[in-house]
Formats: C-alpha cells, sequence, structure tokens
C-alpha cells in the first residue's frame, strides 16, 4: 500500500508548497477533497490540490499532477503531462522531437518502469506553463 500525499498550488501566490499539517487541513465531502489554510483562513477554490502519482522520476522524486516529465532519447525528446482520469494518473505525451522535427501529439503512456527508469521532471503547468504553451 502506498502513502497518499498532496501538493497545493496557491492560486494567488502562484506557486506550489508542501501541506503542513499545523496549518493545513483537507475536508472530504461527496468523493471531493477540498483544502484550507488554517493559518490564514483561506481555502476552496483559491488552491489546487496535487497527488502523488506513486511513482517517482529516475532521480527518485515524487511525480505529482500537473508535473510535466521529460523523457530523452538518442535522437530527441517526448515531453508529457501528469493529470488524473477516472481510473487514475494519465501520462499524456504532448511533444515529440526527433532529429529536429517537432510534433504534437496525445498518447497515454501506461508504461511504469519507463516513467521510474527514464523520465525528469522538468516543471508544472502550473508554475511553469510556458514549457507547455511553447509547444502549442
Amino acid at each position: 500500500m502506498r502513502e497518499i500525499k498532496f501538493k497545493v498550488y496557491d492560486k494567488t501566490e502562484k506557486k506550489i508548497f508542501k501541506l503542513d499539517t499545523a496549518h493545513d487541513t483537507f475536508n472530504f465531502y461527496d468523493g471531493m477533497a477540498s483544502y484550507y489554510n488554517l493559518q490564514n483562513g483561506s481555502g476552496g477554490d483559491e488552491y489546487v490540490l496535487l497527488q502523488n502519482i506513486g511513482i517517482p522520476d529516475r532521480h527518485g522524486v515524487d511525480i505529482y499532477e500537473g508535473d510535466i516529465l521529460g523523457i530523452q532519447y538518442e535522437n530527441g525528446n517526448d515531453l508529457y503531462v501528469v493529470e488524473w482520469g477516472d481510473m487514475g494518473f494519465l501520462i499524456i505525451r504532448v511533444q515529440r522531437r526527433r532529429n529536429g522535427k517537432t510534433s504534437e501529439c496525445n498518447i497515454i503512456m501506461q508504461n511504469r518502469g519507463a516513467i521510474q527508469d527514464y523520465s525528469d521532471i522538468i516543471g508544472n503547468i502550473y508554475e511553469h506553463p510556458t514549457l507547455i504553451e511553447d509547444m502549442k
């Protein structure tokens, strides 16, 4: 059984931070989770909960929802975005670069070993949106 971990994106501060059990609380109701900062009394729509997917990248860093992953190949690289679907996490390839050519694609990676053995977290969609915007 894996530990369920979260980080929080603060829309006002525009940064991600780890949860502090002394100042943070979760509310679970009707299958939905919400976050509240007990220190300043804020919560709800001001924050986005980001769940750990239970797999680290090749450097042992925990991967969370919203992370952008890169996998390097001899002749190029792929970029992936981590999202949650109805059945769990999805790793969706959003860009492929091969031999100097770039293409967009929507392919779901399901190979947990490849994620753990070859991926690098290069950013996230909240603090580094230009990594994805530059691909469009």
